[in-house]
C-alpha cells in the first residue's frame, strides 16, 4: 500500500469541499425528485419509483477516533469509524483514506469498522472514513481530528519571541525550533498556555496570566520535553524597565518621509508597554540634519529633534517614546541620506508613576518666531538660568522629575550643558558637550525642585549657545524611579578629577567593570540610569555600557565617538541581582585605541 504524503491544507481542503459538493448536490436531487428532462426516472424491478426510494433512506451519523494524536511515527495507530442511526443499525462497509490514498475497505460489524495506519511518514494528515450506505441508511463521509505525526527526536525550542509578556496574559508568542509537530502542551512556569497555530518549527501561543517574575517556558510533544526558556512576566507597576540593548531597526534612508515600525509585542517590550527607552544612531550622513523619533499618532507636530547629526559622523541619542495603544513608533528625517539604527535598552508600564508623551517644547531661547519661555538667548556662560516644568508641557504640578531632549544650537564655542534641580549646586556633570557650529542633542532625566521648578547653565570660556529642551516625559511622585542632583561616579582621568575605581583611559575591546558608590546608588535599586561622556578618545569607535555579569558583550553601543570630541549619552542601565551596584563598559575601536570616560548618576530605580 503506497504511503500518503503529508497533508498539505489548501489542495486537500478544496478536493474534499468538492467531495462533498457532490454528494450534496446529490442529496439535493435525490430528496426533490429532480428528474433529467429528456428520459423518464427507470423504475425498480418492483415497480418503486428511485426517487422514492432514496428519499425514504435514514440519516446517518459517523464518528471517526484515532488511537492516539499526535502519534510517534512508527507507533501503532488504528482508525475507528463508529456508524449510528435513529432506526437500526447500518450495515455496509467503510472505506478509509489518508491524505487521498485509499488504506482499504472495511465491513461494518454492529456499526463499528476499524482498519490500522501503517506506513505514515512525520507530519500531518486528514483521515477519512466513506460510508457506503446500505438499503435502509443513507451513505456519509467523516472526517477524523487533524492527525500529526512526530518524530522520535526530542522538541527543540530555540527562541521564544517576545519574550517579554504582561502579567495579565493573553499575549501571543511564537516558540520557535524544530520537530516540534506533534506537541500535546506549552506551560509557562508550569501552567498551560493556549496553542493557536503549529507546525514543525514553529508553535504560536496565548500565554496564560502568570505573577510578575521571569518562569520557563516547555515544550512536551509525545516524544518528551524541551529544554526551558526564559519568558519574563512584567506588571502594570514595573516602572521604567532597563534591558540589555537589542535591534529593532537598521535602515537606509534616502527620502524625508516617516518611517514607521511595530514595538510592543517585539524585541522584548510587551504588550501594553506605556513607552520605550532607545538608543538612536545616525551613520554616515552625507549632509547637516536631525532626526525625530515620535508615537505613530495621527495630527501635527512639532519640529522637535532627536538627534543632531554631523556629515560622515556617526552619533547617537537615548530617546524616550510614548507608545500609543498600538505599540508603534515612527521617525523622520531632514537631511541627507543616512542610516538609522534603532536599539531598544527598555521601556515603561501605565500606571507606574513613569510616564512618556508626544514631545512638547518647554524652552527655546532663540528669537521669534522660536521663542518660547522666558529665557532669552543667546545664553552666555556662568549664569544658572531657571524654568517652571511643574505645571507646564504636559507635566503635572506634582512631578517630581522630567524626562526632556535638550539641544544647543547656534554653537560659537566649545563647552557643555549642565541641567539640575533648581536651587542646587551647579553640579560638575553635564549633560552634553558642544562644539563651534555644531547642534548637539541628547537625553536627560532631571530631577525637579519641591516647586517643580529645573535650572541649567552653560559652561564655555566665553562663548554664547542657544539652548532648546522639549519634554518627553516625567516621573510623579511613588513612583519606582527617584532622579537626584547629578553626581560624578566615575572619571578616569587621572590627577584631582580622578573618581571611582578605574584609572587610565579604557583600552579597546577590553571590559571594565566599576562600582557605583552606595551613597549614591542605594541598596535594592535593579537599574540606574548614567549620563556617561566619552573623552578624549584617540579614534573613532563605540561605548558599550552594560549589566556587569553578562556573558557576551552586547552588538549595540551606547555612544559613538571621533577624535578630538567629547560625546556623551543617557543610558538605563540594569543592577546585578545579587544586589552590587556594579556596570561594565566596552570601548570598540582599533587596537591601541584609547578613551576617557566620565559617569553620572541620574537617578536609579528601586521597586
Amino acid at each position: 500500500m503506497p504511503s500518503p504524503r503529508p497533508h498539505r491544507r489548501d489542495p486537500l481542503r478544496r478536493s474534499l469541499g468538492r467531495s462533498l459538493a457532490v454528494l450534496a448536490a446529490a442529496a439535493v436531487l435525490l430528496g426533490s425528485g429532480v428528474q433529467p428532462a429528456t428520459a423518464a426516472m427507470p423504475t425498480a424491478v418492483d415497480g418503486t419509483d428511485p426517487a422514492v426510494a432514496a428519499a425514504a433512506l435514514e440519516a446517518t451519523t459517523a464518528t471517526v477516533a484515532l488511537s492516539a494524536n499526535p502519534v510517534l511515527v512508527g507507533a501503532p495507530l488504528t482508525a475507528t469509524a463508529t456508524l449510528t442511526s435513529a432506526t437500526g443499525v447500518p450495515t455496509g462497509t467503510v472505506t478509509f483514506s489518508v491524505n487521498g490514498t485509499d488504506y482499504g475497505t472495511v465491513g461494518l460489524v454492529d456499526g463499528v469498522a476499524s482498519v490500522a495506519l501503517d506506513g505514515l511518514v512525520p507530519g500531518s494528515y486528514w483521515v477519512r472514513a466513506q460510508y457506503a450506505g446500505d438499503a435502509t441508511h443513507a451513505a456519509t463521509v467523516k472526517l477524523a481530528p487533524f492527525l500529526r505525526v512526530g518524530v522520535t527526536d526530542l522538541p527543540l525550542v530555540t527562541e521564544v519571541t517576545p519574550a517579554v509578556v504582561g502579567e495579565e496574559g493573553g499575549a501571543r508568542v511564537a516558540l520557535l525550533g524544530a520537530y516540534l509537530t506533534a506537541v500535546t502542551g506549552v506551560t509557562f512556569g508550569g501552567v498551560p498556555g493556549t496553542l493557536v497555530d503549529r507546525d514543525d518549527s514553529r508553535l504560536l501561543v496565548e500565554v496564560p496570566p502568570h505573577a510578575p517574575g521571569t518562569v520557563q517556558a516547555v515544550v512536551t510533544t509525545v516524544a518528551g520535553t524541551s529544554s526551558p526558556l526564559p519568558v519574563e512576566y512584567v506588571g502594570s507597576s514595573a516602572g521604567m524597565v532597563s534591558r540589555v540593548p537589542v535591534r529593532i531597526e537598521d535602515e537606509s534612508h534616502t527620502g524625508p518621509q516617516p518611517h514607521c515600525l511595530q514595538v510592543t509585542g517585539t524585541k522584548g517590550v510587551p504588550a501594553g508597554a506605556s513607552g520605550v527607552m532607545l538608543n538612536v544612531t545616525v551613520v554616515a550622513p552625507y549632509q547637516v540634519g536631525y532626526l525625530t523619533v515620535y508615537p505613530d499618532v495621527p495630527g501635527p507636530r512639532q519640529p522637535t529633534s532627536t538627534v543632531n547629526f554631523e556629515v560622515g559622523r556617526e552619533v547617537a541619542n537615548a530617546a524616550f517614546v510614548a507608545l500609543p495603544p498600538n505599540g508603534r513608533l515612527c521617525y523622520a528625517r531632514v537631511g541627507g541620506i543616512a542610516r538609522v539604527i534603532l536599539d531598544v535598552t527598555g521601556f515603561t508600564m501605565p500606571g507606574s508613576g513613569t510616564e512618556l508623551q508626544d514631545p512638547v517644547r518647554l524652552v527655546d531661547t532663540r528669537p521669534t518666531p522660536y521663542r518660547v519661555g522666558e529665557v532669552n538667548g543667546p545664553v552666555g556662560p556662568g549664569v544658572v538660568h531657571t524654568v517652571q516644568v511643574g505645571g507646564r508641557a504636559g507635566v503635572p504640578a506634582d512631578a517630581t522629575a522630567v524626562i526632556v531632549n535638550a539641544t544647543v544650537t547656534n554653537v560659537t564655542g566649545p563647552g557643555n550643558l549642565r541641567v539640575f534641580p533648581a536651587g542646587a549646586p551647579v553640579p560638575n556633570a553635564s549633560v552634553l558637550n558642544y562644539a563651534p557650529g555644531k547642534d548637539k542633542a541628547n537625553a536627560a532625566i532631571v530631577a525637579l525642585s519641591s516647586s517643580g521648578q529645573l535650572s541649567f547653565y552653560s559652561d564655555t570660556d566665553g562663548s554664547t549657545v542657544d539652548v532648546v529642551l522639549d519634554v518627553t516625559g516625567y516621573v510623579t511622585a511613588g513612583g519606582v524611579y527617584a532622579g537626584v542632583t547629578p553626581a560624578r561616579a566615575l572619571d578616569t582621568r587621572p590627577g584631582a578629577g580622578h573618581v571611582g575605581d578605574l584609572v587610565g583611559p579604557l583600552e579597546a575591546r577590553t571590559p571594565y567593570t566599576f562600582a557605583l558608590p552606595a551613597a549614591k546608588v542605594p541598596a535594592g535599586a535593579t537599574s540606574v540610569v548614567l549620563n556617561v561622556t566619552a573623552i578624549d578618545p584617540s579614534g573613532y569607535g563605540n561605548l558599550r555600557v552594560y549589566p556587569s555579569g553578562l556573558g557576551d558583550v552586547p552588538f549595540a553601543s551606547t555612544l559613538n565617538y571621533v577624535p578630538g570630541r567629547d560625546i556623551p549619552n543617557l543610558v538605563v542601565v540594569d543592577l546585578p541581582d545579587d544586589g552590587s551596584a556594579t556596570v561594565t563598559l566596552f570601548s570598540d575601536m582599533v587596537a591601541g585605541g584609547t578613551v576617557h570616560v566620565a559617569a553620572d548618576v541620574a537617578g536609579y530605580v528601586v521597586p
